[in-house]
């Protein structure tokens, strides 16, 4: 087992599994989706998160051996107690632009700004990198990238975990409603509602940011 990477949702995750699949090989990798499975739906990380621990551990239990990575939308507290010596890994974003992008990756073409306040004010989206973390725990992690910075960042991660130099960089999962993007990023007003309700990890990005200094 080579890492695990803990993929914040609308952090760059799909562009490095793709990376991934490149230096550790698709045929050898896992998704936790598959060793786990979802029980019932992903609302059990956060209703019933011991019920979810349960079905985790059952199938890491079972991991076959030519596994050479792990990864999913799960928070890294999951794996506690498994593998300690395989490095973990995980990608942060600005908050404020990850939660507009999170919101338009749901909502698509049904952008309305009553779906819009609800998704913010919903708790499930709020602070989900410092839930992803472990409660902002950056000492969990053997790596953190920047999304703003990935092209760097994943070099840095190349020379920390001993990939070959040909590792390829993609830029994957773009937005697929630019104009909606554009439209919400415009709104002063409502990034700074979104700032506020993700102070947790704003101090988290800073964080992360300031480690990198």
């Amino acid at each position: 087992m080579k890492l695990i990477q803990t993929a914040i949702p609308k952090t760059g995750c799909v562009s490095f599994m793709h990376t991934l699949n490149h230096v550790y090989g698709g045929e050898t990798n896992a998704y936790n989706t598959i060793i786990a499975g979802r029980p019932e739906s992903d609302n059990l990380i956060y209703a019933d998160y011991d019920a979810r621990k349960a079905s985790w551990d059952a199938g890491m239990k079972n991991l076959p051996p030519v596994v050479n990575f792990l990864t999913d939308h799960v928070p890294v507290q999951l794996y506690d107690g498994w593998l300690p010596d395989v490095p973990r890994v995980t990608w942060l974003r600005d908050p404020v632009k990850r939660v507009v992008s999170h919101y338009i990756h749901n909502v698509g073409d049904k952008h309305s700004r009553y779906r819009l306040q609800r998704f913010i004010h919903n708790p499930r989206f709020r602070n989900m990198m410092t839930f992803y973390t472990g409660g902002g725990n950056l000492d969990r992690f053997a790596f953190v990238g920047i999304l703003g910075r990935y092209n760097r960042d994943l070099a840095r991660c190349a020379e920390l975990l001993g990939w070959p130099p040909d590792y390829p960089v993609v830029h994957l999962n773009t937005c697929k409603y630019p104009a909606l993007k554009a439209e919400l990023l415009a709104d002063a007003l409502l990034l700074a509602e979104i700032d506020e309700l993700n102070q947790l990890d704003r101090g988290l990005y800073w964080r992360a940011l300031w480690r990198q200094l």
